[in-house]
This record gives structure tokens, sequence and C-alpha cells, in this order.
């Protein structure tokens, strides 16, 4: 696994799938969280269709951060990711994927260096697209079910979820800019610390 120092990250990707159909659903959690954060920053963003997805980039912290929506469809995310790592001449240690996490219940929001794809169609398709899995991961709990998975991360979020989604996206949100900001293992330590209270909303330490 390649070193990942300081202020490394220079593309913030969130994966889901393109269309109104897919709006609002768990398996666009990373899509949400992209335009939540870039509806955060100051000053216009010009918004491109560019590298198979939905592109822009911003000036944060003297640093040039892309910022990427892939319109592949999930299964074949890692076409737009790298055409995007190829074209800016990225290091894949320098690239935070946002996705939706079944290994985790609704609320809980974890920082990961490297490792596989735990089963996640997205995440293999980058693996094998830059033939590197040293990216850092933003894995987003949506709980699992006991009914079809497919139909699981496709289906939207229910009333009685919102509150915890929204709190999830805004700590997702913090660790987006604790990453851009601070060393990755700083940024681990806090993050992955924190849990979201799931029968009555709120953060606890």
């Amino acid at each position: 696994m390649a070193a990942i120092s300081k202020n490394s990250i220079k593309a913030v990707i969130g994966l889901g799938n393109p269309g109104k159909q897919y709006e609002d659903t768990r398996h666009n959690i990373g899509f949400k969280v992209v335009d939540h954060f870039l509806s955060t920053l100051k000053g216009e963003i010009k918004i491109y269709e560019k590298f198979s997805g939905l592109y822009c980039f911003k000036n944060i912290g003297g640093e040039k951060i892309h910022f990427l929506k892939p319109l592949t469809y999930m299964n074949l995310s890692g076409i737009a990711v790298k055409k995007l790592v190829a074209s800016e001449l990225l290091k894949p240690q320098e690239i935070i994927v946002i996705h939706d996490d079944m290994d985790f219940e609704l609320g809980t929001v974890r920082l990961k260096i490297a490792g596989g794809s735990a089963g996640h169609n997205g995440i293999e398709s980058v693996i094998e697209s830059i033939q590197s899995n040293d990216f850092i991961r933003l894995r987003v709990g949506i709980g699992r079910t006991q009914n079809d998975m497919k139909e699981h991360v496709l289906d939207k979020f229910n009333q009685d979820e919102l509150d915890i989604l929204k709190e999830a996206v805004k700590l997702s949100i913090d660790a987006i800019r604790l990453t851009l900001a601070r060393d990755i293992h700083a940024s681990m330590n806090i993050i992955n610390a924190i849990k979201i209270n799931n029968n009555k909303t709120g953060v606890q330490n």
C-alpha cells in the first residue's frame, strides 16, 4: 500500500446511478454527499459533462480539487474514474471515493484506506479500471435487509430514515473537509469514532 501524505487528496468522487428514477435511492448516497458538499462552498461552480461524468473543480486551501459523479451507472464507475485519473495524472492514493455500504447501519460513516471491494460493484469497477486499490473510501452505511439486496439498494430512503440520513450526510461532509485539510490517519481517528444515534437523531462521541 502506497504511503498517503498530509493534504494529499486531489479528487472527490461520489458513486451512484444517473437518472431521475435513481435520485434519493440508497445506492446514490455518493452522489448526494458530493452535491451537498459542493453546496457548502462559496463562489460559482461550473459543472461540465466530462470524463463520462458530471465534473467540476474548485480551489480549496490553495489546491485544485476535482469532483466527479460518474454517469456510467454504478457497475461501470471505474470507466469515469480512470479517465479523470489519467487526464489529471492523479495517483490512486490522491482520490477519495464515496459509496453506500450495506455492512454498516444507516448513520455510520467510516473512512478507509485501500482494501478490497467487499462485494460493492462500483468499487470493484474502480479497482479493476485503475489497477489499484490504494484509494481512500468514504463508506456511508445503508444497512442490510432480509429482502432482495438489489431492491434494497435501489429503494429510496423511507420517511423514518430521513433524519438519520441528514446527519450521515453532514458527517460525510465533515469527513471530506478533514481529509482535504489533514493527515488521513488523523481524519480516520476522528470520523471513525463518531456514532449517530439511530433512535433519536443526534451525534454521539
